[in-house]
């Protein structure tokens, strides 16, 4: 053997061509769990073939997606270790998350992202069926699948939308809303009818976290001589917030059909029906 005998090039020990490593991408998409398309979290476990599933998903299924192989209780500890040894760029990453997470909190993170998609709370009109649309393309979903305009009747922060009941005796219905924008965010006005009882917040349509920023006066009233009124102010709630969990967890306005009839312009129909009109008036703040 002679002595000008390599086993390397240079470039070897350099690092060889950059275009040739494996993107940290496609090294996320092979390590992730084939049923959530999340990086799994301990534990791992496989299926005989020797594919693996997540922690949360093994309960869910008793046969491999990829091969149908059945799971065995056997753990892949050598994954395991890569992971929790691992860093992962988020998986909204391109909807504007920057985390840069540990392997062990990647499915606790993803799961709770504030740029993780929105299940459209429209989802049962217009053939939307509940799409999950990125948080920055839910206000082009909403003009252009569930028609919602722009609120008209605005001035400075101040806004008033109108709303009609065609048939007093319905005790649920939901409004699409209008948008504003303000302090250079889109705010979506939330409104429905439930079990008689009529329901009413604004939402923020970005990050979840971003709406503790800001608060609504919200006003109702009828000018007559009476002058009834009803004010609330209130926080200004996340979008994510279905229509179920702003009744239950949101603090928001609401008003039993006979309070809300006091409001109200009042029609009285052919068929002995009446119709109401009323509207809402809603003053945007920025907390300082």
């Amino acid at each position: 053997m002679s002595d000008d005998t390599t086993f390397g090039s240079q470039n070897d020990l350099s690092g060889g061509d950059l275009s040739r490593v494996t993107p940290r991408r496609d090294l996320q998409k092979i390590l992730e769990c084939p049923v959530c398309h999340l990086i799994p979290s301990p534990p791992i476990y496989n299926c005989l073939q020797g594919h693996s599933i997540c922690c949360r998903c093994r309960p869910k299924i008793d046969k491999c997606p990829l091969c149908q192989a059945a799971y065995t209780c056997s753990r892949n500890f050598a994954l395991e270790a890569i992971i929790e040894t691992s860093t992962f760029v988020c998986d909204h990453h391109e909807e504007g998350c920057l985390a840069v997470l540990a392997g062990k909190d990647f499915q606790a993170h993803v799961v709770q992202c504030g740029f993780r998609p929105i299940i459209c709370h429209l989802g049962s009109f217009h053939a939307c069926h509940g799409s999950q649309v990125g948080v920055k393309n839910y206000l082009s979903h909403l003009i252009t699948v569930h028609k919602v305009q722009q609120c008209e009747r605005t001035v400075g922060n101040s806004f008033t939308v109108a709303h009609i009941l065609r048939d007093s005796n319905v005790s649920d219905v939901s409004w699409c809303g209008k948008y504003v924008e303000f302090d250079g965010r889109h705010f979506l006005t939330r409104s429905f009818l439930s079990m008689g009882i009529f329901h009413f917040c604004l939402v923020l349509l970005d990050e979840d976290q971003e709406s503790s920023q800001y608060t609504v006066r919200i006003k109702i009233e009828k000018r007559d001589s009476k002058n009834r009124t009803f004010e609330i102010k209130i926080p200004v709630c996340p979008i994510r917030m279905s229509d179920s969990l702003i009744i239950e967890d949101c603090l928001h306005g609401m008003l039993n059909k006979s309070l809300l009839r006091m409001l109200c312009d009042v029609e009285e129909k052919i068929d002995d029906t009446l119709k109401l009109r009323w509207e809402v008036h809603y003053e945007l703040m920025k907390l300082s």
